[in-house]
């Protein structure tokens, strides 16, 4: 057997030419075979991923093979058909196994420049990169059937049209004349990345049907898809130098697993002695995103404080709780009331009963829940659960989380799963253990759902409930509820003082297999907990985001621009924030912004004299309304004139001159930093604000932008509103203006990624008094 030289570690270091600039890949390609992908992802280096994962989408190994999925770049390339052609990297490559993971941290991706030299070579020369399945106990290279695939997706840019090849091995690729089935990708143009999705059966060899061996005479990519060794990249063209970057790669099928589903009931006992034992007893979790938790970012932490509210400024000093997040998951079993009921792992727990290494094999948590009733008087049990908050001393505390709105899970399991609400022991004392529940039903493969609060209910016949939670919000605007009104509301109530979640596993006798993934709050769902604001003060808990950037205060209240700026906003940007106002005296009007008027304040509990607010109805209707930006606003063309000036003699000329022809107006804004920068991940904005008058909201871009848009994209927020969120693509050119250039994308969600300013216009056809006030800015992530 011919020997093939995989770099995997103490590679040699070559110099560095640079990758593709991420600045020029961030577009979407026009080709028109260019799709996009939908299926399981293998490997995706921006959540972190150094090897391509087969975890949820190969259904089993051979017997004593472990997975591989290290990237590797073949040092000889084409050097056994005479060519001298290798990759010249960004990155110094490092020792061990992840050799290449300087290169995939430094581009988010495999980048490199393939440099290409023919020398003796008939045909083109190559040089590419790849990875292998699985290896056996040897360390070489095993065949695995990956046909429910689908097929191959990958992301890329590549200045040379790039090739997928299936790796079947050196005795294969001499049987087939030495070469191996490979389908043909485009080159991007601009630098724009490509994904492209490929069905095995598109994969062939140029060799004609007639020369293959009899076997491989009929289908030859979904044959060789059933024993693949791996997958390789390869930029294959002329003599020259060619930059490339291989972003993501998944399969063709979305739930691979559910193409080759397993009977889980015939599984064996769980063997935790071998980390590759997970192919061949449990079902692999698909490793999406969740809100409050995604497993292979956050290990055995669930983010529990994201989105939850402890109201900690409105309790006393000496009341207050001092806590900070937990969210560890841990292990409950029936233990203390004489069962004997345990949980089978597919790896050996770490240190202190740590579920990482659970994580990491699953994408999740996955094992089999072995119930014996022993000596327990109850039904045998055992749970998985997690914690939102812990005190001072490390002891659960409690926190409201009424706005997660409920909790969504991914999961498959043998049983019914019940989700329970955990309360303080002091509820649960009165309950007697009886917990508000929600059931995740049976199922033999991977599903998503979510349980609204209001479907957590408390077991039939329960006595002692507390009054908390029979104190609904809902009850007190419902006056036809009847006296067992409440117990639809006792989810969203027990919300309001949640200790913790506990997943419990409760049934007759016997070996259940289950597996629990992504975790969600229901108003976030499985969106990631990596892209989006989240809202956690400094160790005193955490709050909705409303307000997070700016909060109602007397004054001018900075705005807090960069609070989600961290990785996105270049280097040598400074926030600013400050408020800044311009009126139209230069177009020769009068209009004029009062200082601070105190009848504008809601101030709590005070009488209000309405001879001096003659918008006594705006606090009546909005008591909630905060003052943040209160101002009394007067929109003027021209300048009154006092008594000894109503003989003046000025001239018409004169008189014109004095009297601007716009409408008039004042604006108000804040720029964002000293240069434009991208507040996209804020999705938009949300205003707490009163107006008399509708108010424009525009958005004020970098100079270049503004040549394409000519005009700022603007939204308008109605008059008299008190709450108003609105998206990046709300906003919107003029209806005559047409930018000078096609854009992908909204004018919005564009101005968002080079934003200098936001601008408050207040204008009308009309002089009149315009009464003013912003209470609260923030981020749109509802």
């Amino acid at each position: 057997m011919r020997t093939k030289f995989y770099i995997t570690c103490g590679a040699i270091a070559l110099a560095a030419t640079g990758c593709l600039d991420d600045q020029n890949v961030t577009g979407t390609s026009t080709e028109p075979n260019t799709v996009q992908a939908d299926g399981s992802v293998l490997w995706d280096p921006s959540r972190g991923d150094y090897r391509v994962d087969f975890t949820a989408s190969v259904a089993g190994l051979p017997k004593g093979a472990v997975a591989d999925g290290h990237w590797y770049w073949d040092a000889k390339s084409d050097a056994k058909k005479g060519g001298t052609s290798y990759i010249s990297w960004p990155a110094q490559l490092t020792d061990g196994a992840d050799s290449l993971s300087s290169v995939i941290d430094s581009c988010q991706g495999l980048c490199g420049t393939a440099v290409l030299k023919k020398g003796s070579m008939t045909s083109s020369p190559y040089a590419g990169v790849g990875f292998v399945i699985a290896r056996d106990e040897s360390g070489e290279p095993v065949p695995v059937d990956v046909s429910s695939w689908g097929g191959v997706c990958m992301t890329y840019t590549s200045e040379a049209n790039p090739l997928i090849v299936l790796d079947l091995g050196d005795s294969l690729e001499h049987e087939l004349g030495d070469e191996l089935p490979s389908a043909s990708l485009t080159k991007s143009k601009d630098g724009s990345e490509i994904t492209k999705c490929v069905s095995w059966d598109e994969f062939a060899l140029s060799t004609k049907s007639n020369e293959l061996p009899k076997s491989w005479q009929e289908v030859v990519g979904e044959k060789a898809a059933s024993q693949l060794l791996g997958l390789k990249f390869r930029i294959q063209a002329d003599s020259g130098e060619y930059k490339f970057n291989v972003r993501h790669v998944g399969t063709k099928v979305k739930d691979p697993l559910k193409t080759a589903h397993r009977n889980l009931s015939s599984s064996s006992q769980a063997e935790t002695s071998s980390s590759s034992s997970i192919y061949t007893n449990w079902l692999l979790l698909s490793g999406d995103d969740g809100s409050l938790w995604t497993p292979l970012k956050d290990k055995d932490h669930v983010q529990s404080l994201l989105y939850t509210f402890y109201k900690e400024d409105e309790v006393s000093e000496s009341s207050y709780r001092p806590m900070e997040q937990d969210g560890r998951w841990f292990i409950e079993t029936d233990a203390a009331r004489g069962g004997e009921s345990s949980i089978a792992w597919p790896v050996s727990l770490g240190e202190d009963s740590s579920l990482v290494g659970v994580v990491e094999s699953c994408k999740g948590l996955c094992g089999r829940a072995s119930l014996k009733q022993g000596t327990s008087q109850k039904a045998p049990a055992v749970a998985v659960s997690f914690n939102l908050a812990k005190d001072s001393a490390g002891n659960p505390t409690y926190v409201e989380a009424w706005n997660w709105r409920g909790i969504c899970v991914e999961y498959y399991s043998e049983t019914d799963i019940s989700v329970e609400l955990v309360l303080p022991d002091s509820l649960h004392r009165i309950l007697d253990y009886n917990l508000p529940a929600a059931k995740l039903s049976r199922s033999s493969s991977i599903e998503k759902t979510c349980l609204p609060w209001d479907e957590f209910r408390l077991p039939d016949g329960v006595e002692n409930v507390p009054q908390f939670l029979k104190e609904s919000k809902q009850l007190e605007i419902d006056s036809t509820a009847d006296e067992n009104q409440w117990k639809l509301y006792v989810g969203s109530q027990a919300s309001l003082q949640l200790v913790g979640l506990r997943f419990k596993i409760q049934a007759d006798e016997g070996d259940y297999s289950f597996g629990i993934g992504a975790i969600g709050s229901q108003f976030r769902e499985f969106k990631s907990n990596t892209d989006l604001p989240i809202c956690i003060s400094n160790g005193k808990g955490s709050k909705p985001c409303v307000g997070d950037l700016m909060t109602g205060n007397i004054g001018f209240p900075r705005v807090r621009t960069a609070r989600y700026a961290k990785g996105i906003w270049p280097s040598h940007a400074v926030e600013d924030g400050e408020w800044f106002v311009e009126t139209d005296s230069a177009k020769g009007g009068h209009s004029s912004m009062s200082p601070y008027q105190t009848w504008l304040v809601p101030i709590e509990g005070a009488r209000l004299d309405s001879s001096s607010l003659p918008y006594e109805s705006v606090l009546a209707q909005h008591p909630d309304l905060t003052c943040g930006i209160c101002r009394g606003i007067t929109l003027q063309r021209e300048a009154k004139k006092s008594d000894e000036l109503e003989n003046d003699t000025t001239t018409g000329d004169e008189l014109l001159r004095e009297v601007m022809t716009d409408d008039p107006y004042v604006i108000l804004g804040f720029n964002l930093a000293n240069v434009p920068v991208d507040v996209s991940n804020w999705g938009g904005m949300c205003f707490e604000y009163f107006s008399t008058i509708p108010l424009t909201v525009e958005l004020d871009v970098s100079d270049s932008l503004n040549a394409v848009f000519g005009a700022n994209p603007y939204i308008i927020l109605p008059e008299s509103e008190w709450q108003k969120c609105v998206r990046w693509s709300d906003f919107a050119l003029p209806t005559e203006q047409i930018p000078s250039e096609n854009l992908e994308g909204s004018v919005g969600e564009i101005a968002a990624k080079h934003l200098s300013a936001i601008r408050f216009v207040v204008q009308s056809h009309e002089d009149t008094e315009v009464v003013l006030n912003i209470g609260t800015i923030s981020t749109y992530h509802f």
